[in-house]
């Protein structure tokens, strides 16, 4: 509702002075939050500018060596910003800095979720590969799981800017090997849980990570990283053997569903119960010690 609806709408319901001066004090903050929001993210992609590389008729961003196709402006925040701006630390003082999603990486005195060199790592909505990206500077290597069409064809261009670090995966992580539609228009990020509003959807392949590691013949994995849009608990019920095999770090987004931050947790330490859990604002951080 704009002021000038309330406005409209007061004369008629004849609201009370002090309704009236609520409503128009309410809306008018509103409306300013919205214009500095708005204005911040502007601002800060504008300042992703100076990383934008043209090459051989591809544009993509180089942001300290790390070789990415997109960068939106907030993921810069949640992936970059600590080792752009805070030298790669990311001790639970500098972590619990931020606001909004957080970052993936986190480490305290109890247990060290980050990359390292050399590391294997599964990126389950990879997006078109920016935490990727992040983890190829490291010398790691990351399986990228993204099923939607417009984002893994992006995806791939982020792989092929990072020198086989980076292996494309156009499926979906679940505790399923089936199908399903994924809402990809009419709500924020694809969903396949998340799908009120939704206006247009795709029909994408699953498989579990249990799955998928043996088929692959993967020896290790170090390092889970999800953001599924509410998928996380799947996820972690289709990897069991792998959570109790090799106890990966993991880093999983907890801000889709009202109970994810219990749900996950349980469903963790059921699998491997040697694991420490952090609870970050929006993040679960898990490792062994």
């Amino acid at each position: 509702m704009t002021l000038k609806d309330y406005v409209n709408d007061a004369r008629v319901c004849h609201y009370s002075l002090g309704t009236f001066v609520t409503g128009i004090v309410s809306g008018g903050l509103s409306i300013l939050s919205k214009k500095f929001k708005k204005f911040y993210y502007e601002t800060g992609q504008n300042s992703l500018n100076k990383y934008l590389v043209y090459e051989n008729g591809l544009k993509y961003y180089n942001i300290k060596g790390v070789k990415v196709s997109e960068m939106p402006w907030g993921n810069f925040n949640d992936i970059l910003c600590v080792y752009c701006y805070y030298n790669d630390d990311y001790s639970k003082e500098i972590v619990e800095k931020f606001k909004g999603e957080g970052t993936y990486c986190y480490k305290d005195i109890d247990i060290d979720v980050t990359i390292k060199e050399g590391d294997v790592v599964i990126d389950a909505g990879a997006s078109v590969g920016e935490f990727c990206a992040y983890t190829a500077y490291k010398k790691a290597l990351c399986y990228a799981f993204e099923p939607t069409e417009s984002r893994y064809e992006k995806l791939c261009v982020t792989a092929n800017l990072n020198s086989g670090k980076i292996i494309p995966v156009k499926m979906g992580l679940s505790d399923s090997c089936s199908v399903a539609q994924i809402v990809t228009e009419g709500i924020a990020s694809p969903s396949m849980v998340l799908t009120i509003g939704g206006t247009k959807s795709e029909e994408i392949e699953l498989i579990t990570l249990d799955q998928y590691v043996n088929d692959n013949n993967i020896a290790k994995v170090d390092f889970i990283k999800s953001d599924i849009e509410g998928a996380e608990r799947q996820l972690l019920r289709g990897a069991t053997n792998v959570l109790k095999t090799f106890a990966p770090k993991l880093s999983i987004c907890t801000y889709h569903l009202p109970d994810d931050p219990e749900v996950l947790a349980e469903i963790i330490l059921t699998a491997n119960p040697k694991y420490k859990i952090a609870q970050g604002k929006s993040k679960l951080y898990a490792a062994i010690p």
